[in-house]
């Protein structure tokens, strides 16, 4: 077959037997019927090890600077309980242990491992992360690059200064977003 032969054919064309459906079956039935939604509780559910439900805990791996001590004091006068990630290692560890509700990670090939494993959490958990990435070649409240990085908010060293109404404005446009489905997840777990 050559490649000028697949012009202009779609994959029913292709591959006629995966669109029909087999003797017996129905031929309406397009897709299976929905999920049962209880999957979804356990999204709502703290670990052990995690903080109390209505203390939020912020993890900050940022290089030892005067940018990591800022977001340190930004993040505990908003309420966060923070810990501090000095290495990836470090880090990979209490995201191991611990459910943060803010993560704040620098950029940085020293913390690559960092942003690989948030990227793969599991939905359920990666809904209730808001994760922001700070570096000086990042540009401030950029929804597509933050996009492209499987962040929240991307944040450029210059504007660290600005952190709390950055990260201010970040959550309430998230919670705006989220708020309804979180919602509903909560009012799944209840009996």
């Amino acid at each position: 077959m050559t490649s000028g032969s697949l012009a202009g054919k779609s994959a029913q064309d292709l591959f006629p037997d995966l669109f029909t459906a087999p003797r017996g079956v129905e031929q309406d039935i397009l897709a299976p019927p929905p999920p049962d939604p209880n999957w979804l509780a356990d999204c709502l559910t703290m670990e052990a090890g995690g903080p109390a439900a209505d203390i939020p805990a912020a993890l900050v791996a940022i290089t030892a600077d005067h940018r990591r001590a800022m977001a340190e004091q930004v993040l505990e006068s908003m309420g966060y309980v923070v810990e501090v990630a000095e290495s990836a290692a470090e880090g990979l560890e209490l995201l191991r242990l611990t459910r943060y509700s803010l993560v704040l990670c620098e950029a940085d090939r020293a913390f690559a491992d960092i942003h690989r494993t948030i990227r793969q959490f599991p939905p359920n958990r990666r809904r209730l992360t808001y994760y922001a990435i700070v570096g000086p070649r990042l540009h401030t409240l950029y929804d597509l690059e933050a996009l492209a990085f499987s962040a929240n908010l991307v944040l450029n060293d210059r504007e660290m200064p600005a952190l709390e109404k950055i990260l201010r404005k970040g959550l309430r446009d998230y919670e705006k977003l989220f708020r309804p489905m979180l919602d509903a997840l909560a009012g799944l777990s209840t009996p």
